[in-house]
């Protein structure tokens, strides 16, 4: 035993001398349990291969589990067990600057060998005021690269942390894009999230560029495009990233102005548990592939 468990026994014992016989027999720790309490070395094995950070495609969306989102899915349907932190309205950024990926690490345990992002939405279509104020093409590159720079920040420290931590290979971590939006259903008009009326009075945005048919090629299927070919271009530097593209699962053709099915959406940007059921097969199946269907 090293110098530094004797130290950390001697420390437990000093302690243990001042408790009653009762709390003595709970307090008998064996070398590892030392190594992770006292001095922080943690090598917890809680059979948890998935770790998850998410937003409200994830979440309990709208405080409630009535709508099934992709980690219900996952859960119920799929057998997966996953440790995460998933919270609506979260953007990449927030949860990089909360540490939530290294949260998710400590409490999966030294099984975790994947992580799953769902986040990004909330990075390019919150506050939609400042794309009126700075420009759609400048508004939307500064997004865009400041995303693809945390996301990459996100992986290189959360890697880090789990090798320093476990031992062993780093994550795999496995990141969805999004579905496009269903901007004309208007069921919540007061909602910040970027329906019609909120792109064209608050962002700026007309009604050819929301319906992508705008002819310099600016607007919102055009962005949903540039966001997913950013993450498809950053598994090209990122060894241990992996994309599933899920455009063009809830509807959404050309001839429809790249809207998605307005009845799979409970809003804008949210789909409904039929909604979530039809992404859910398709990001499982995706990620089995990519797994070699662990659970």
């Amino acid at each position: 035993m090293g110098k530094k468990y004797f130290i950390a026994i001697l420390l437990l014992t000093l302690t243990i001398q001042n408790c009653d016989s009762q709390k003595k027999n709970n307090l008998l720790l064996d070398d590892k349990q030392i190594a992770c309490y006292v001095i922080g070395e943690c090598v917890l094995d809680r059979g948890v291969k998935f770790g998850m950070v998410g937003d409200s495609w994830t979440d309990l969306l709208y405080g409630t589990n009535y709508i099934e989102t992709l980690r219900v899915q996952l859960e119920k349907y799929y057998g997966y067990k996953i440790v995460g932190s998933t919270r609506g309205g979260e953007t990449m950024a927030g949860a990089l600057n909360l540490n939530s990926h290294l949260r998710v690490i400590d409490e999966a345990g030294s099984s975790i060998r994947y992580m799953l992002i769902s986040l990004g939405g909330n990075d390019i279509q919150g506050n939609v005021g400042s794309y009126k104020t700075n420009g759609i093409i400048t508004e939307k590159t500064n997004r865009l690269k400041t995303y693809k720079a945390n996301l990459k920040q996100m992986i290189a420290t959360g890697n880090a942390y789990k090798i320093s931590k476990y031992g062993g290979d780093p994550l795999l971590w496995i990141i969805h894009g999004y579905d496009f939006a269903s901007p004309d259903n208007e069921i919540n008009p007061a909602s910040t999230t970027t329906c019609r009326t909120t792109l064209k009075n608050t962002g700026g945005f007309t009604d050819a560029q929301i319906n992508g048919t705008d002819p310099s090629g600016l607007g919102l299927p055009q962005l949903f495009n540039e966001y997913n070919d950013t993450l498809k271009v950053t598994t090209t530097e990122e060894p241990y990233l992996k994309y599933i593209d899920l455009r063009y699962t809830l509807g959404a053709p050309a001839a429809n102005n790249y809207s998605s099915t307005p009845n799979l959406y409970i809003d804008c940007i949210h789909p409904t548990s039929v909604g979530f059921r039809i992404l859910g097969e398709k990001y499982a199946n995706a990620i089995m592939g990519l797994t070699k269907n662990e659970r």
